[in-house]
């Protein structure tokens, strides 16, 4: 797009020098001199051109770092190198030389020969201006109709419900040590302990742990025996997502409840074992009844199996993101885990903790009770859900906001070539201008017949970018969520808005 503009305003330049570049001939100048003079001209416009691009792109390569809240790979290693230095001022003179030679042959040829000779090259030259404006306006309603798909498609997301209320709750990772908390009796009792602290805390409303909290990415499974499977042999058994929680984990997290119960203190180690489990899990194995209180074989040993008491079903929580299907779900209380997945826990074992104020304001006193519990129990990931449901998007946000920037930076360019050959013919045409006025021609009239015959590259490129834009949206499939590729709504609107830009860049010139 920079070089189909670079090349429309060197061209519209060209046009005004035809008296200038005769007169140099004239005085003796050859051709080869005339073509090195605009060449040289190029050059000091590349060359200016890309200092000016090197110290923006010096503090927008930081601004781009630090716009993504998802931490780039490698993103220490990203810098203007000498090898990305020379590359960008290589394209600049590449393509400032390359713009400038049509109109560096137009104007030599046109100033050896005669004035009929150089308005054919005028007219030449205009022509071509119209198919550059035609090829800028299509790329740039390609950038835009991807853009503007992006932005539905996050828009999509953002209303995704992720089931569960993020609001208010803050959360933090455990690491305890093991060598203390072998068992799972262990971790009960620590869990037991720190509850009654941290509830203690002026702010805090509740509070409860589990082995995940939703969005972290973390995975831990289990294997059930649901009805219809019970002839298979246990390797067709299929796994489900397992969740090690406190009684207190739904109500915290937000996490519906549709039937049965939650689990209480009463669901000790010494209590009859249960479970909850998620409605996707419901629709999947039990569609025509409820299942609470039927039995469930799960494996959630090495090689053990046992059966627990199915009390409630709760809502789906999409844990992997709000794109990501949510994964069928079951929930154990903590004291009933055994203790050899209890290891699972002690690496990773997340507290959540509802807050009347902004959660992380809670953080330096809820790591204090950890400490008075235990001062060797290691905590980390000290974040408020709204974080953990923020980073989920945010690599979609970021990809948003670089094509958003392509996108906006090929409509200025668009209509900057735009205005260039409206300027350019309205300077062409001053003279007629002025007998059509003579002759009774209103304003109006003559705005309307200018815009009118600039109007036709600009709605022409309209045309081209979407059909090209429909032709490659299969590269762009996989970023769409909630929105299909061929979105008649913003294929329209970015149609509708490239034509008011362009007819605005065309008005300016003929006013």
């Amino acid at each position: 797009i920079a070089g189909a503009n670079l090349t429309n305003l060197l061209l519209v330049n060209g046009a005004g020098r035809l008296q200038e570049f005769a007169t140099r001939r004239a005085l003796g100048a050859s051709s080869r001199r005339l073509v090195a003079q605009l060449i040289t001209e190029a050059l000091v416009l590349a060359m200016v051109g890309s200092v000016l691009g090197l110290a923006v792109a010096g503090l927008a390569l930081s601004a781009l770092l630090a716009a993504s809240a998802t931490p780039i790979p490698r993103a220490a290693e990203i810098s203007l190198d000498w090898a990305a230095v020379l590359f960008a001022v290589g394209l600049a003179i590449a393509i400032s030389v390359s713009a400038a030679l049509l109109p560096a042959v137009q104007l030599t040829c046109a100033a050896a020969k005669g004035i009929a000779a150089q308005r054919s090259v005028t007219l030449g030259g205009r022509t071509l201006r119209a198919w550059l404006v035609c090829a800028e306006v299509a790329m740039s309603v390609l950038l835009v109709i991807w853009a503007g798909l992006l932005v539905r498609s996050f828009a999509a997301v953002q209303q995704v419900d992720p089931g569960f209320q993020p609001s208010g709750v803050l959360s933090l990772r455990l690491s305890v040590p093991r060598e203390r908390y072998r068992a799972t009796s262990d971790l009960a009792r620590f869990t037991d302990q720190l509850a009654a602290r941290i509830r203690t805390v002026p702010g805090v409303t509740s509070v409860a742990a589990g082995n995940v909290v939703p969005m972290n990415g973390y995975l831990a499974t289990a294997t059930i025996q649901p009805p219809g499977l019970e002839a298979r042999s246990a390797a067709d058994w299929p796994e489900v997502h397992y969740r090690m929680i406190r009684p207190d984990y739904l109500a915290v997290m937000g996490i519906p409840l549709f039937s049965g119960r939650p689990f209480t203190d009463a669901d000790n180690a010494g209590g009859a074992p249960v479970a909850i489990v998620s409605r996707g899990l419901v629709q999947r194995y039990w569609p025509h009844g409820s299942p609470v209180g039927a039995q469930l074989r799960i494996r959630d040993d090495t090689d053990k199996f046992r059966t627990v008491q199915i009390v409630g079903v709760v809502g789906d929580v999409r844990h992997f993101g709000l794109e990501a299907e949510s994964p069928s779900e079951l929930y154990v209380p903590i004291p009933q885990v055994p203790d050899a997945t209890s290891v699972w826990l002690a690496n990773n074992m997340y507290w959540v903790a509802k807050t009347e104020g902004m959660p992380l304001a809670y953080a330096a006193a809820v790591r204090r009770e950890v400490a008075a519990v235990d001062a060797d129990v290691a905590s980390s990931f000290v974040r408020s859900m709204d974080q953990w449901l923020a980073q989920s998007v945010d690599a979609r946000r970021f990809n948003l906001r670089v094509i958003a920037l392509f996108a906006v930076t090929a409509l200025v360019l668009a209509a900057i070539g735009i205005y260039s050959v409206a300027a350019e013919a309205v300077a062409v045409r001053t003279r007629e201008i002025g007998v059509r006025s003579a002759l009774g021609a209103t304003n109006s009239q003559l705005t309307s017949a200018i815009m009118r015959s600039g109007l036709g590259p600009v709605l022409g490129g309209g045309v081209v970018g979407t059909v090209g834009a429909l032709g490659l949206m299969n590269a762009l499939r996989s970023f769409l969520y909630g929105v299909t590729t061929h979105d008649p709504a913003t294929f329209v609107a970015v149609f509708l808005l490239v034509a008011v830009i362009g007819a605005v860049a065309l008005y300016i010139p003929a006013r």
